[in-house]
């Protein structure tokens, strides 16, 4: 039924009207019972919490026993969050405390279309239930960033309305974005500064104040397209659309001057790419991965992106794609200056084989029957099994946020360690065992040990199987000297659990859940429908 129909509550009481009219009260009593029942059957799917939803999660027999495995994992993890943290952004799993950032239930935001494709209805229900009595962005008086609040909460929000149809996740979204819509209007650009306000803190504020910087970063500002153009569709406001796409022109246009493999740091006011650091990682990275799908999104119309993203791709391949000691890295350097480049990758940087592969299933860079080295697949077949390779380095198979490529075998950058349980690697096995015609189970396999690895390395002792923890001092030689702390972030179970649970199901790829060919993963692995 469309969210836009006519209630059915005039039409009751039009139908009522004429049947007083027509007939004896009694000889009409039982037709009216009948429409009266239909009537709230009506209302209450159109508005049900637990309403069919617009697809099918898997029947829970026929999945496999690593997606079962990875399915009580989630569960176990979320229900610690939902016993400890409910309504708090995130939860420290060693110690069960919680820890706000924006002071809106992130986690629970986050995890919605995690808890939705896993079929885990009484989880879905407690979270859908605080939200309806207690999240209020009008409530609340913070300072957020943009970025993650848009690809967290609003895409997660974005996605449960396109999963489920229901009212309440389109209205909270609608509540949000026209708190950060505010900030687009504060520079030259139409792009909004790092940090917003939202709900009291905004209302009592000078817009002069609200702008507290004249710089933000290609990622930051340049990653926001997917969920606004989709809240534009959903609600049929073309504003959000409007803004994002302003925005977006902005830094596109910008980038010629780069030759298209930008700097990361980027002013607002006058529109140009400033800094020295270039990369396909921190602060860059998802620039260029909402370029391509954006355009896949929303029906291949928007060339100029496309356009942008191929330009970047082949201009990484000059400055910053290595191959040294078989193994293929995206490195990073200063503009312009060859000695600075440094043989090394960020977990972050290992978004890039999935969306290779990912533009070469929609026939960018030679398609899927790509054969030369620089055409998509094959290069997303090199970074994957790069990436892969960061994770084993070590005896504990657990990858740090940045490895060293220099040596024979890629280790653990000092000083960068950790593992804060990032997506990263386990969504470019995803997106290859899916779209990769030579797959087979090679993609399956490698997860399948890094999730084994996670659990060895990464559980939290005292909790159930598969409750995970960042971990720390990565170049131990032992287990016992492997630390656990920190915080869950939020994008271990909207990202890390869900690529996992996905590159587990063994049913081909166009009858999984989420095909890839009808629905595009933003940057933080909610999925949006693609418009055809």
């Amino acid at each position: 039924m469309s969210h836009h129909a006519t209630s059915p509550l005039p039409i009751l009481r039009t139908n009522l009207l004429r049947l007083r009219k027509t007939a004896p009260l009694k000889r009409v009593l039982p037709l009216l019972l009948a429409l009266l029942l239909f009537t709230v059957a009506t209302v209450y799917l159109s508005t049900s919490p637990l309403r069919p939803l617009s697809l099918a999660p898997p029947p829970l027999f026929g999945l496999t026993p690593l997606q079962q495995d990875v399915r009580q994992a989630t569960a176990a993890t979320y229900r610690l969050y939902l016993r400890h943290c409910l309504g708090k952004d995130e939860i420290v799993p060693t110690t069960r405390r919680c820890e706000d950032w924006f002071n809106i239930g992130l986690t629970l935001l986050d995890s919605l279309d995690t808890l939705l494709l896993m079929d885990l209805r009484d989880e879905y229900r407690q979270s859908r239930d605080w939200a309806d009595r207690h999240l209020s962005f009008d409530a609340v008086s913070t300072r957020v960033s943009t970025f993650e609040i848009v690809i967290r909460a609003t895409a997660g929000m974005n996605s449960a309305y396109q999963l489920t149809g229901d009212l309440l996740w389109r209205r909270k979204s609608v509540e949000l974005a026209d708190y950060l819509l505010l900030s687009f209007n504060l520079t030259a650009t139409g792009c909004p500064p790092p940090a917003a306000f939202i709900g009291r803190a905004r209302l009592a504020m000078s817009d002069e104040h609200a702008l507290d910087t004249l710089h933000s970063n290609p990622a930051e500002a340049g990653t926001l397209q997917l969920e606004f153009r989709t809240l534009s569709q959903i609600t049929g406001d073309p504003k959000y659309a409007r803004a994002v796409d302003r925005c977006t022109d902005s830094l596109i246009r910008a980038m010629p001057a780069q030759q298209f493999l930008v700097t990361d740091r980027f002013n607002l006011q006058t529109g140009v790419f400033e800094g020295a650091r270039v990369s396909m990682s921190a602060m860059v990275d998802s620039f260029y991965e909402m370029q391509l799908k954006t355009w896949v999104a929303f029906g291949k119309k928007d060339h100029h992106l496309r356009d942008a993203f191929q330009a970047a791709v082949a201009r990484a391949h000059v400055l910053l794609f290595r191959t040294e000691h078989n193994h293929t890295y995206v490195g990073e350097m200063l503009r312009g200056n060859t000695l600075s480049f440094k043989r090394s990758m960020e977990h972050l940087a290992c978004f890039l084989p999935g969306t290779l592969a990912y533009a070469a299933l929609h026939g960018l860079g030679g398609g899927l029957q790509g054969e030369n080295p620089d055409d998509y697949l094959p290069l997303a077949r090199a970074l994957a099994e790069s990436c892969y390779a960061m994770s084993r380095g070590m005896f504990h198979g657990l990858a740090a946020e940045v490895t060293d490529f220099s040596g024979d075998t890629p280790r653990p950058m000092r000083g960068a360690d950790h593992n804060l349980l990032r997506p990263e690697i386990v969504e470019a096995l995803y997106y290859l065992d899916k779209i990769d015609p030579l797959a087979g189970d090679k993609y399956k396999k490698w997860g399948e040990t890094m999730w084994k690895a996670m659990k060895t390395y990464a559980q939290v002792p005292g909790q159930p199987d598969g409750v995970l923890s960042s971990t720390y001092n990565l170049l131990a030689q032992t287990k016992e000297e492997i630390t656990l702390h920190g915080k869950l972030h939020s994008f271990a179970i909207a990202e890390t659990y869900k690529y996992l649970f996905m590159l587990f199901d063994d049913r081909p790829p166009d009858q999984q859940t989420l095909p890839l060919t009808k629905w595009v993963y933003n940057t933080e692995a909610h999925p949006v429908r693609i418009v055809e």
